[in-house]
């Protein structure tokens, strides 16, 4: 996998070692970040106004089913693809 010119999915990028993460990535690519807390987000990308964030709940299967979905459809190719 290139460095860059990726999309690069975070789950748990709102914070700690996740955001520290989607800080790093979104410096050449294009970066997503899910986790479950609607605040923790809102204040992730404002700390990074690059990334893109969406909430989702890893532990429920249709959520994790949706993010999938989203995360295509924002994005040409995702990192690991």
């Amino acid at each position: 996998m290139q460095a860059q010119e990726n999309t690069v999915l975070i789950t748990g990028g709102d914070r700690g070692i996740g955001l520290a993460l989607a800080e790093a990535f979104a410096k050449h690519n294009k970066v997503i970040i899910c986790g479950r807390d609607e605040k923790a987000l809102s204040a992730a990308q404002l700390a990074v106004p690059e990334i893109d964030t969406t909430q989702c709940d890893l532990t429920i299967r249709s959520e994790r089913e949706e993010l999938v979905k989203w995360a295509q459809s924002s994005s040409t190719q995702c990192a690991g693809e």
